[in-house]
């Protein structure tokens, strides 16, 4: 076991003094190249560099070797190639901001090309919290004393990756694959002698489709509008109930309560919601991070009219005297992600 150990310690050494050997000679390339590039000696100044371009360079080492070979390029006329490199090194830098030491030539070069963004993939993760639309009362008394109350019962969860399609500069369009729990909970009382306590808690995936505009700014952080359309598919739904007795003096009941009772089959299986939303982007290298909040206005009924008074109902009925309403589900939710966005440069028009 040791001997193994050993191994992999003298293995792990190696590849590190490699490493740093390889950047060492890189970097008394670049003095060479430099000193060429000054003397006027620019035609070897490609086929010395760009080996280290691909490894063996710090960043800042890397930019100032890229620019060496294009500048060698431009000034042997070898345009061809100069506009070879520029595509690989606004590929590889595409946010990139003009420095005033950078040479004439260069800018020039640099700014015929537009780092377009082409798409960004990303993930989030969030919370929401539920608010209910009632559509149709129903109660296991008379309607006209209903006293049902909806209100969220804490925080569900969202999660999942999306795809964003840049359509112009500032707009792009959004595909998101989510994983969301949804709760809520009504409350309930009886004539004057028990209390209703529910809670139903969805499960679903979610597709929003949306259209988003950026606001763009000189700044690092950049806010955006959102507003589109998704649907959900139904994976589960379950509720949790109990009926405790109240003001009842001095007689003491027991609460009623049961297992978490399925009710998947009385809940629709689609749901569709119409979106609206903004937040704010922070640029980092090639991606960004964002904070995002949105507001989903269900708009379907959530309860299957035709198993209303199933099995599953009848236990609620009678049991805990309890029967669903006709509602829409909502949702306010407030997400944290990243993305990463893939750059595609284009020959600017007139350039």
């Amino acid at each position: 076991m040791l001997k193994k150990f050993c191994c992999i310690i003298i293995f792990v050494v190696s590849i590190l003094n490699i490493s740093f050997s390889q950047q060492q000679d890189c970097i008394f390339k670049l003095q060479e190249a430099e000193k060429l590039y000054t003397q006027g000696l620019i035609e070897e100044i490609p086929q010395l560099l760009e080996p280290c371009i691909k490894r063996g360079l710090s960043k800042e080492d890397k930019l100032q070797a890229f620019k060496l070979v294009i500048l060698s390029y431009l000034f042997d006329d070898n345009q061809q190639e100069a506009e070879r490199e520029i595509l690989n090194y606004i590929k590889q830098y595409p946010e990139y901001e003009i420095t005033p030491t950078d040479p004439t030539e260069f800018v020039y070069l640099f700014e015929s090309y537009n780092p377009v963004p082409v798409y960004s993939i990303g993930g989030s993760l969030g919370l929401n919290t539920s608010l209910i639309s009632l559509l149709e009362p129903f109660d296991t008394e008379n309607l006209d004393d209903y006293t049902g109350d909806y209100s969220p019962s804490g925080m569900g969860l969202q999660g999942g990756l999306f795809i964003d399609r840049y359509l112009h500069k500032n707009w792009r369009l959004s595909v998101e694959l989510l994983y969301t729990r949804n709760k809520f909970k009504y409350n309930d009382k009886l004539n004057d002698f028990a209390r209703i306590n529910y809670i139903e808690t969805h499960t679903a995936i979610q597709l929003p489709l949306t259209v988003t505009y950026s606001f763009q700014t000189e700044k690092k952080w950049n806010p955006y509008l959102r507003a589109g359309f998704g649907t959900s598919l139904l994976l589960d739904a379950k509720s949790t109930i109990t009926r405790e007795y109240v003001e009842t003096g001095a007689l003491q009941f027991a609460k009623i309560k049961g297992s978490d009772i399925d009710i998947k089959n009385n809940t629709e299986s689609l749901h569709y919601w119409a979106i609206l939303g903004g937040g704010v982007k922070y640029k980092i290298t090639h991606s960004y991070l964002f904070f995002d909040v949105r507001f989903n206005y269900g708009l379907n009924n959530c309860i299957k009219t035709e198993n209303k008074f199933d099995e599953n109902e009848q236990e609620l009925i009678f049991k805990y005297f309890f029967t669903h309403d006709d509602f829409k589900l909502n949702n306010l939710s407030f997400s944290l992600g990243w993305a990463y966005t893939f750059y595609k440069p284009q020959k600017r028009s007139g350039r």
